[in-house]
C-alpha cells in the first residue's frame, strides 16, 4: 500500500555540485561512503551519490519498476517488483547480475552474511506471498516462508529473518514474524497489526509501525512495547544503538511529511524534519539520518536528504529523483 502526500521543504540542493565537494556536516569525513537509491525517474535506476553530496552516479538503467536496494562492501542488490527479479551490481557500476528470476512480486530486500533476503508480495487476493534467501554470489533459491498474506518489510539479523505480513482485506490486519536463516518453523513475534508496514531490527528487538504507532517486540518474542503513537503513515524505519527513526508521510494532500526519532525504549519523540514530499525510506549511520521523499505529480520534485541524527539543518543531496528506497554504503 503506498499513500502519496503533497509537500515542499526548504533545503540546500548539492546535486551537480561535483564530486568532492561535500556539505559541512555531512560524511564530509568519509569521502568514500555512499547514499544509494533507486528510482523510477527516467526509467528505472540505481544511483549514488557521495555522503557529502557531489556528482550523482547511475550505477543500472532500464530496470522494471525497482522498489527495494540493500548495500553490503561490495555490491548494491535490488529487486524489480515488474520484472521479477533479484539483482545486484558492483558499489562502482558495472555488469549487473540476475540473482533470481520469476519472483511473485519482490517488494523489500535486505542482504547479511553471504545471502540476499527478500519477500514475494504475492496475489492479493490469496495467500502467496514468500520469504526467500539467494546467496549473494548467486545459485539456488531457498523458500524459508510460503503461504504468507501479503508481506512487505523484510529485515534480518540475530540468526533470522523477520518480516511484516500485512494481510489481507480491508484493514489489512497483520503480523510481524520471523524465521531462521536457512528455513525452520515461522514464529509469530506479533498478531492484530492493523496497516503494519514496515520493520526494522538491532540486537535486542524487532520495530516495527502500524496502527497510527510505533513498537518494539523482543526478538525472541514478549510483550510488544509502543514507542510512539498518533502517526499518520509512517512508511519505513531505522534504528541505531540509541534511536528508532522513522518517515511518516502525514495526511493525504497537505504538506505534512516528517522525519522522527525517539530512543529505543521508548521516551521523547523528536521530529527531525517536517513539510517533506512523501517520504518513503530511511536509513542511518553513525551520525545522519538519510531519506527518499518521492514527490508527486503536482510536486514532482522527488529528493534524497540528510539531516544530523540530533536535528539540525536538512540537506537536500539530490533532486527530481522519484526515489522508492534509500540505503547507505562504503
Amino acid at each position: 500500500m503506498l499513500l502519496v502526500v503533497l509537500g515542499t521543504a526548504a533545503i540546500v540542493n548539492l546535486a551537480g555540485c561535483g564530486a568532492g565537494a561535500p556539505a559541512a556536516g555531512v560524511g564530509a569525513s568519509d569521502a568514500s561512503s555512499h547514499v544509494y537509491w533507486v528510482t523510477r525517474e527516467g526509467g528505472g535506476k540505481v544511483k549514488a551519490i557521495p555522503l557529502g553530496g557531489g556528482r550523482v552516479t547511475t550505477l543500472a538503467r532500464g530496470q522494471a519498476a525497482p522498489a527495494s536496494l540493500a548495500v553490503d562492501g561490495t555490491h548494491v542488490y535490488w529487486v524489480n517488483a515488474r520484472d521479477g527479479t533479484v539483482n545486484k551490481v558492483p558499489l562502482g557500476g558495472g555488469t549487473i547480475t540476475v540473482l533470481a528470476k520469476g519472483q511473485n512480486f519482490p517488494w523489500s530486500v535486505a542482504v547479511d552474511g553471504g545471502y540476499v533476503y527478500w519477500v514475494n508480495q504475492g496475489s492479493s487476493l490469496r495467500s502467496s506471498g514468500t520469504v526467500n534467501e539467494v546467496p549473494t554470489g548467486g545459485g539456488n533459491v531457498t523458500t524459508l516462508a510460503a503461504d504468507q498474506p501479503h508481506p512487505v518489510s523484510v529485515a534480518v539479523g540475530g540468526g533470522h529473518v523477520y518480516w511484516i505480513n500485512q494481510g489481507l482485506g480491508f484493514g489489512f490486519i497483520g503480523t510481524v514474524n520471523k524465521v531462521p536463516i536457512g528455513g525452520g518453523n515461522v514464529t509469530v513475534l506479533a498478531r492484530g497489526q492493523q496497516d503494519a508496514t514496515a520493520l526494522a531490527v538491532d540486537g535486542t528487538n524487532v520495530y516495527w509501525a502500524g496502527s497510527g504507532r510505533v513498537n518494539e517486540v523482543p526478538l525472541g518474542g514478549g510483550k510488544t512495547t509502543t514507542l510512539a503513537r498518533g502517526q499518520e503513515y509512517a512508511t519505513a524505519l531505522a534504528v541505531d544503538g540509541t534511536h528508532v527513526y522513522w518517515v511518516d508521510q502525514g495526511t493525504l494532500g497537505e504538506p505534512a511529511g516528517t522525519v522522527n526519532a525517539v530512543p529505543v525504549g521508548g521516551g521523547k519523540v523528536t521530529v527531525l524534519a517536517s513539510d517533506q514530499n512523501a517520504p518513503l525510506s530511511v536509513a542511518v549511520d553513525g551520525s545522519h539520518i538519510y531519506w527518499a521523499s518521492f514527490g508527486d505529480y503536482r510536486h514532482p520534485n522527488g529528493t534524497v536528504n540528510a539531516v544530523p541524527a540530533g536535528g539540525g539543518s536538512v540537506t537536500e543531496l539530490a533532486g527530481r529523483q522519484h526515489p522508492f528506497d534509500v540505503a547507505v554504503g562504503p
